[in-house]
């Protein structure tokens, strides 16, 4: 279910999503928690990132290390712990770090058509390590509607606190015999960040990044099409500015020591995939392969000036093959996905390997069957399980005691399930779910295998001994819909067993305190999520949400060997909003006024208190912030003009290495040709 927009003030429910279940369901009747975020949504709110674009989500929180590197926690977990998709293909590889990371950030925002979100575990359809849950970014399409037609769009967005730029241009051609072709390019630039009336500039934290996509759709027969894609994406010189001497000390965080940290990513994605026309539900075969390659490289001057040089390349080839059925005893989804991650990794301080192990491979391979059964009306069961092989070998890794090369070759199987029942009357004006799913991570080449800074003032090396990370989750949940209310509620725990974890050993390198790698991170997570709307024949329409996570797990708060029970590093506090919203009847005209509250999160673990720089002492303060919006849209035209934290308040969301913008003005044209 989506959120009401500026240019729309109902609760959307979009017909179906695949996210999760590799084949089309109607939401209206989807045992489970699905959001959408549509094209609309994405232009009437013009968020400026792809991480940006879920913060409205309940139950997420995008923290930002930086403001070009943003990591959404889905349900209290953030990183390798989620899957992220482009058009069903992993955006994951097996260098992705514990924690916060940047990769979604390599996501061209404006060169998607919407987002699919499935909170909770969806392991057994994308990938036996989706733990908090599963974003899918859906590309623009190449086939926008009937008849042979070129078409053209050309967008662009200012903002006066980001000190930025944007623009996008996309042409297209269809043809309902032939087929269609889309090409789009997207520029962007953003200055120094404006924080609030106090903080005021935030030096060393602007950046660049360009973008460019081709999709190529031809039918294939029998209501399929080949689609060809390539994306490649550029971020030039983003700062990791909290660990810096130009940071700004925020209710008491510390400043940095290093003189220069910065980072360039690159990203490149070309596959080949054979799937059905639109969205309905077929029978038949699926298939598809990719190659995406992602180049990491980091500038480091430190304090004492000493400059570090390193990065990485990784090469990804995948592929899958599915096949649905349908039968007397039900719909059958069945197939198998695998990919191979091969690494090669550098350092201008390390001979032996970079931030990860130098000439490494990484082979996962899934085979997972579905099934959807109705045993009687109304009433819809989701089942399913998948089989899981992972393997890591790595030729070049500095063993952490003897400093010298060594290499490492290990291999895990595991196999999970899930069942979710849904009860729908009444075509799905009201519904009730319960569900429980179990995910299984591996470790991963950054668990094993990292040599490199981690958290404030800390250094990881890598840890070769390590076993899977299991869970499980259960939800339950129910969606009303009547007359003008919309009301949808969800609660959730996950039971944590040998979460990855890092151990301080004791030792100081560089003034950094060296850390390792346990299996020791036993737990939970509990948590709800609800939203409601109200709407009236006016135009008017009233919306509020709220989130609540709560959730430990054990941890070594020192070099002892003694674990002890804490709070879940980075949970999100409790978060609300209220939204009212008007559009008028008879003109193209729609505004929206939203108040966003937040609670002070000062339950933190023993790393959240030593990663000072970006976790104020005691906690992050909690904020009230408001924006309002207005859209206007004549004809083939749409002018969006946002303004972001009214008040000019000082705040940044808990985790996050610099504060959010001041007051922003947000410009946004799109002209459609």
């Amino acid at each position: 279910m989506s959120m009401a927009t500026v240019d729309s003030v109902v609760l959307k429910l979009p017909e179906v999503v695949v996210t999760g279940t590799r084949s089309p369901q109607p939401l209206r009747v989807f045992p489970g928690t699905v959001r959408i975020v549509g094209r609309d949504e994405l232009l009437a709110r013009l968020p400026s990132s792809a991480a940006d674009a879920l913060r409205d989500i309940p139950g997420i929180m995008v923290q930002k290390t930086s403001p070009g590197q943003a990591s959404p926690f889905l349900r209290g977990f953030t990183g390798f712990r989620n899957v992220y998709l482009i058009d069903g293909v992993r955006l994951n590889n097996s260098v992705f770090r514990e924690g916060p990371n940047q990769y979604w950030n390599q996501i061209d925002l404006y060169g998607v058509d919407r987002f699919e979100v499935v909170l909770g575990p969806g392991a057994v359809g994308c990938g036996s390590d989706a733990v908090g849950g599963v974003v899918q970014a859906v590309g623009r399409q190449a086939w926008p509607g009937d008849g042979s037609r070129w078409n053209g769009m050309l967008l662009l967005r200012a903002a006066t606190a980001e000190e930025s730029q944007t623009g996008r241009l996309e042409v297209g051609y269809s043809d309902p015999r032939r087929g269609g072709i889309l090409a789009g390019v997207t520029l962007r630039d953003l200055g120094n960040l404006r924080a609030g009336r106090n903080l005021g500039e935030q030096p060393y934290t602007g950046y660049s990044d360009a973008a460019h996509d081709l999709r190529v759709e031809v039918p294939a027969g029998r209501g399929r099409h080949v689609i060809l894609v390539h994306q490649y994406y550029r971020q030039d010189d983003v700062p990791r500015t909290h660990s810096t001497v130009y940071a700004k000390s925020f209710a008491g965080t510390s400043v940095g020591t290093d003189l220069r940290r910065e980072s360039d990513q690159r990203r490149q994605l070309t596959y080949l995939q054979f799937r059905p026309v639109g969205s309905g539900e077929s029978d038949g075969i699926e298939a598809g392969l990719s190659f995406q390659q992602m180049n990491e490289e980091e500038d480091r001057v430190s304090g004492k000036r000493i400059r570090t040089v390193q990065g990485f390349e990784v090469g990804t080839i995948g592929g899958f093959a599915q096949a649905h059925l349908s039968s007397a005893i039900g719909r059958w989804s069945g197939g198998v996905d695998a990919y191979q991650d091969d690494v090669d990794s550098y350092s201008s301080t390390n001979p032996i390997q970079g931030p990860v192990a130098d000439d490494a491979r990484y082979t996962t391979i899934g085979a997972f069957v579905l099934h959807e059964a109705r045993p009687r009306a109304g009433v819809k069961v989701l089942s399913g399980g998948r089989y899981t092989h992972a393997r890591a070998v790595a030729g070049a890794v500095r063993d952490p005691l003897t400093r010298q090369r060594v290499s490492i070759d290990d291999q895990w199987n595991s196999l999970i399930g899930s069942v979710r029942c849904g009860v729908f009357p009444g075509e799905g004006s009201f519904g009730a779910y319960a569900g429980l799913s179990q995910a299984f991570r591996a470790p991963n080449l950054s668990d094993l295998t990292r040599f490199d800074l981690a958290r404030t003032a800390e250094i990881e090396i890598p840890s070769p001994d390590l076993e899977p990370e299991r869970y499980v989750s259960a939800e339950v949940g129910f969606r009303f819909a009547t007359g003008n209310l919309r009301a949808e509620w969800a609660g959730y725990r996950t039971w944590i067993d040998g979460m990855i974890v890092r151990r301080p050993t004791g030792q100081v390198v560089d003034g950094n305190m060296e850390v390792t790698r346990a299996n020791a991170g036993d737990g939970y997570v509990n948590g709800m999520e609800a939203l409601a709307e109200w709407r009236q024949a006016r135009g008017w329409a009233l919306r509020g949400q709220v989130s609540w996570q709560r959730g430990e797990a054990d941890q070594f708060p020192t070099s002892a060997p003694l674990e002890v029970r804490e709070p879940l590093s980075r949970l999100m506090p409790l978060t609300g909003s209220v939204a009212v919203t008007w559009r008028a009847l008879h003109l193209p005209v729609s505004t929206e006024l939203e108040v966003v509250s937040v609670a002070r999160q000062d339950r933190l673990s023993t790393e959240d208190q030593r990663d000072n720089s970006r976790i104020p002492p005691g906690g992050t303060p909690g904020y009230v912030i408001a924006r309002a919006r207005g859209a206007w849209r004549p004809g083939a035209l749409r002018l969006v003009l946002t303004v972001e934290n009214l008040a000019d308040e000082d705040y940044r969301v808990h985790g996050s290495g610099s504060n959010e913008a001041g007051r922003n003005f947000v410009l946004g044209l799109e002209m459609r040709f």
